[in-house]
C-alpha cells in the first residue's frame, strides 16, 4: 500500500499493556513503522503514561496523538452505573466526533480506522467525515455453548443472557450502529462467529482476522524432559472457565501425581475457586500468583504447558504471550483460541454435541496426553514459537491493510 494520512481511533491505547490498550498501541506503531502518516485519537487519561513512554522511548512523536475525554462528571456513569463502562464508552465516541470533525488535520486523512474497543456492539461516528472508513477488528458474538451456560449460578446467567440480548437489539434497533456498518469500507471481524452474525443482517464483504500480535523477542525453549509445570494466565471471571480447568486439572491429577497448575489474575471469581480448590483438596497443587506485564514472562518461561478453557473470548492477548515463549496451548474449539492455535502449537478440543462432563474429561486426557508425550511436546513447542512469529505484530497490521 502507498503511503496514507491515517486517522486510528483508539480509545484504549496505552505502552507496555496487553489487550485493548496493547491492541491500539501496536496497530499505531506499526502503522508509523510501515511509513503511514498517522493522528491517533485516544482518551486524554492515557496521555499521562503515553508521553512519560515517548519521553524514553522516540517511537511515535507526541504530536501524533490526539487526546479527549468527556466532561469530568461523565465518570459518575461510568462508576456507579451497571454497564456504565459501555454508555462511557457510546457517549465518548459521539461527543469525539464532534470535536474533531472540524479540526485542520482531517482534510489532510486518507483512512479513518476504528480500532479499540473492538467490540461490534457499539459504533463509531466517524464514517460520517466521509472518508474511506475501516471497522475493527470487532468481536463479541463469540456465544458460550448451552452445556456450560446451564451450569452457571443464578447471576451469571443473568449477565450472559444480557449479552446475548444486547447483541440482537443493538443490530436491529441501533440505527447508528446500522449507518456505521454500512458506510464502512472495510470490516474485519476477529472470529467467524461474530462475522456470520454480522452478515446476517448486512450484505457487506467481511473478512475475518486477528487483531492481536506478538513481538517474538524471546530465545526458543530448549527441549523439555519433564513436563508436569501447567500456567493460566487471565481475569478470573465466570466465561474465562477456570472452574472447569479445576475440575480437569482434578482429574489429570489423579493418573499423574507430579502435576502442578498455577493461576496468575484476579478477579470476581477467586474466592469462589480457592473454596472448591480446598474443598477437593487439591491446595497444595495449586498456586495463585499475580504479575506485572513486564514481568508475566518469566512465569511463561518456568511453566511447561499454557492452559485456556475460555468459553468465549474474541480474541487471546495471553495465548501470544505463551506462543511467544514457546509454551504450547490448550484450549477448546472456541472464539479467538480456537482461531489462533492449529495442531502445530497446540491442542484445540471440541465442545460440539458433548456433555459439560465430556468437556472436562476431555481437557484432563490432553493434558495427560501431552505432559507424558515428550516427543509431541517438543515438536508443538518449537511450532508455538515459529507461530508467534507469523503473528508477529509486524504481519498482523501488513496482513489486514493488504485487504483493505
Amino acid at each position: 500500500m502507498k503511503k496514507k494520512k491515517i486517522l486510528l481511533s483508539a480509545y484504549a491505547c496505552e505502552p507496555n499493556k496487553g489487550s485493548e490498550p496493547g491492541i491500539g498501541w501496536n496497530w499505531a506503531l506499526q502503522l508509523c513503522k510501515m511509513g503511514h502518516d498517522i493522528k491517533i485519537i485516544t482518551r486524554s487519561n492515557n496521555k499521562k503514561k503515553i508521553e512519560q513512554y515517548l519521553n524514553k522511548n522516540k517511537v511515535l512523536k507526541k504530536e501524533f496523538f490526539f487526546y479527549y475525554d468527556l466532561p469530568k462528571i461523565f465518570q459518575i456513569i461510568k462508576k456507579y452505573v451497571p454497564g456504565g463502562i459501555y454508555i462511557y464508552y457510546y457517549l465518548w465516541q459521539y461527543f469525539m466526533y464532534h470535536k474533531v470533525k472540524n479540526e485542520n488535520f482531517i482534510k489532510q486523512i486518507d483512512i479513518v480506522h476504528h480500532l479499540t474497543f473492538g467490540v461490534f456492539r457499539i459504533p463509531s461516528f466517524l464514517w460520517k467525515l466521509n472518508k474511506k472508513f475501516i471497522f475493527g477488528p470487532v468481536g463479541g458474538h463469540e456465544i458460550m455453548p448451552h452445556q456450560f451456560f446451564k451450569e452457571l449460578n443464578f447471576k451469571n446467567k443473568i449477565i450472559e443472557t444480557i449479552r446475548l440480548f444486547s447483541n440482537f437489539f443493538f443490530i436491529k434497533f441501533d440505527k447508528n450502529l446500522e449507518n456505521c456498518i454500512k458506510n464502512s469500507s472495510s470490516i474485519f471481524s476477529r472470529t467467524d462467529q461474530t462475522k456470520f452474525f454480522l452478515k446476517k443482517y448486512f450484505k457487506k464483504k467481511i473478512i475475518t482476522t486477528i487483531d492481536i500480535g506478538t513481538n517474538f523477542s524471546f530465545k526458543k525453549k530448549n527441549n523439555k524432559k519433564n513436563i508436569l509445570k501447567l500456567l493460566f494466565v487471565g481475569r478470573l471471571i465466570y466465561w474465562k472457565g477456570v472452574d472447569i480447568l479445576i475440575d480437569s486439572f482434578n482429574l489429570a491429577l489423579k493418573k499423574n501425581k507430579n502435576l502442578s497448575l498455577t493461576i496468575c489474575g484476579l478477579g470476581k471469581e477467586k474466592k469462589i475457586l480457592k473454596k472448591k480448590i480446598n474443598y477437593l483438596g487439591i491446595n497444595n497443587k495449586i498456586n495463585f500468583t499475580l504479575s506485572t506485564h513486564n514481568k508475566i514472562n518469566y512465569i511463561y518461561r518456568s511453566h511447561d504447558i499454557f492452559v485456556f478453557p475460555s468459553l468465549h473470548d474474541s480474541s487471546g492477548n495471553v495465548l501470544m504471550e505463551a506462543l511467544s515463549n514457546s509454551l504450547p496451548v490448550i484450549c477448546y474449539n472456541l472464539g479467538g483460541p480456537g482461531k489462533i492455535i492449529n495442531n502445530k502449537c497446540g491442542v484445540k478440543i471440541s465442545t460440539n454435541k458433548k456433555s459439560r462432563e465430556r468437556c472436562i474429561k476431555n481437557f484432563a486426557n490432553k493434558i495427560l496426553h501431552l505432559a507424558n508425550d515428550q516427543s509431541r511436546y517438543n515438536f508443538l513447542s518449537k511450532g508455538a514459537y515459529t507461530k508467534s512469529k507469523f503473528y508477529s505484530w509486524n504481519n498482523i497490521v501488513k496482513r489486514a491493510y493488504k485487504m483493505i
